[in-house]
């Protein structure tokens, strides 16, 4: 057993007890191992060992020796809640490398249903069924509503009141429908019509009935199978008179709504 002389003592200390290795003890100082013999420490002297975590990160705390000062930190960006609101357009919500500290609620569409969505279009998951339509103050006619009573004709035969349109088939003669209506204050009537060939509508303001001289007249012709618009100017007309929409002849067409503006 290995003794440590201790000048004026009564004998030496036990270094059977002695445990610590090299590793355990720190690089730059010196012990004795339990022969007495110097021991050279090599454990590392880390200080103060700082580290940043990004997010999800992981640090290996190194073998060696630590003062207690130093720290592991994280630094990411925080969001709060929010709520938002559906747009027609797409919208982001900028919460990339943050930690949310509440909840993002995306609010319902109010009114999203079937009843309330035109047949056919899909709006947000829901498929339309909805095929009426609402006419404003100044529409005439629109797909299957209409605020005349008192439609006369040339030919009463040839326009058929159908879900969504008035059906005609012109045969000859000059098919025409029409209506009196009060022009005062209004600058057009305006007809959106369809033709199965690119074929002429008129539009005509008459000074008595159907029969009676045209005040004013335009015609339109439409493309192939495609919607046209024709618009006749009546900004000079303040009184009640009869308008005539006419049709090609030998054509089937549609008229989807008649109105002012």
């Amino acid at each position: 057993m290995g003794k440590i002389w201790m000048p004026g003592g009564g004998g030496g200390a036990d270094l059977d007890v002695v445990t610590a290795g090299k590793p355990d003890v720190l690089a730059g100082k010196v012990i004795v191992d339990k022969d007495g013999e110097p021991l050279n420490g090599t454990m590392v002297n880390r200080g103060a060992v700082s580290q940043a975590l990004g997010v999800n990160g992981t640090y290996t705390i190194p073998e060696g020796y630590h003062n207690g000062s130093g720290k592991v930190t994280q630094s990411i960006a925080t969001m709060g809640g929010q709520t938002i609101n559906p747009s027609a357009s797409q919208q982001t919500v900028s919460s990339s490398g943050k930690y949310m500290t509440g909840n993002v609620v995306v609010n319902a569409v109010s009114n999203l249903s079937a009843a309330n969505i035109k047949k056919g279009v899909n709006v947000g998951g829901t498929t339309g069924t909805f095929e009426g339509y609402v006419p404003t103050a100044n529409d005439l006619y629109v797909r299957g509503t209409s605020r005349i009573s008192n439609w006369v004709y040339i030919q009463s035969d040839k326009f058929h009141f159908e879900t969504g349109m008035i059906y005609a088939y012109g045969t000859g003669g000059s098919p025409t429908i029409g209506a009196p209506v009060n022009l005062t204050g209004y600058n057009y009537i305006n007809a959106e019509v369809w033709s199965n060939f690119g074929d002429t509508f008129s539009l005509v303001v008459y000074e008595g009935d159907l029969y009676s001289n045209a005040l004013v007249r335009t015609s339109g012709t439409t493309a192939d199978a495609t919607n046209k618009i024709i618009s006749l100017n009546v900004s000079a007309i303040s009184a009640i008179r009869t308008f005539g929409l006419g049709i090609p002849l030998y054509r089937t067409c549609y008229i989807y709504r008649i109105w002012l503006s």
